[in-house]
């Protein structure tokens, strides 16, 4: 197909966000090579079909969300998004990755509390003197994290916060049990 002006570019987005599905098809087999760019990006060739997935999702979203009178050309506006999305997919598979297959964070806490099984209001007796060198917000962090047993992206929400600041308060007040676990000869 060869490529399309920008007025033809222009009216098949209007025609597929006024809902006409010939339009659509155009407009996406027009800009599939994105897709498949955005696919292989990073060479991950065992998530390829998935990140294509992402891709032709957001290339939809985004012939819905274009806004011409902003200047901004579609192609430009459809690589970031497309492009987005996948390094989202990446970003979630690799958090997802860690958390299963990663040392289980529990098993600090089990070695803070000096049990091999961690029995819940045990863990909170055993623990709570260490909470206490923690501040208000990583004390709150390892709470909804570990107590409450609450995802990160949920202690974030709860807190206002990026899920990458909820992830730096983890560790650092992790960090400080340990030390404080250290120090007391457990």
């Amino acid at each position: 197909m060869q490529g399309l002006s920008q007025e033809e570019e222009r009216g098949l987005i209007r025609g597929a966000q006024e809902g006409k599905r010939e339009d659509m098809e155009r407009i996406v087999e027009q800009y599939w090579p994105l897709v498949l760019a955005a696919g292989h990006q990073r060479q991950v060739r065992t998530m390829a079909e998935d990140a294509k997935g992402a891709a032709a999702e957001e290339l939809v979203r985004s012939v819905l969300a274009f806004d011409a009178s902003r200047g901004v050309p579609f192609a430009a506006f459809a690589k970031v998004r497309v492009y987005g999305a996948v390094s989202h997919l990446l970003r979630k598979a690799a958090r997802t990755w860690e958390h299963e297959c990663a040392p289980c964070d529990m098993e600090v806490m089990e070695r803070i509390a000096g049990t091999e099984t961690l029995d819940a209001s045990d863990a909170r007796l055993t623990v709570a003197p260490l909470l206490e060198r923690l501040d208000a917000v990583e004390r709150r962090v390892i709470v909804l994290l570990y107590e409450e047993e609450r995802s990160t992206y949920e202690a974030a929400q709860t807190l206002g916060v990026s899920q990458s600041k909820i992830a730096r308060v983890k560790r650092r007040a992790l960090a400080k049990l340990r030390a404080a676990m250290e120090g007391s000869g457990r």
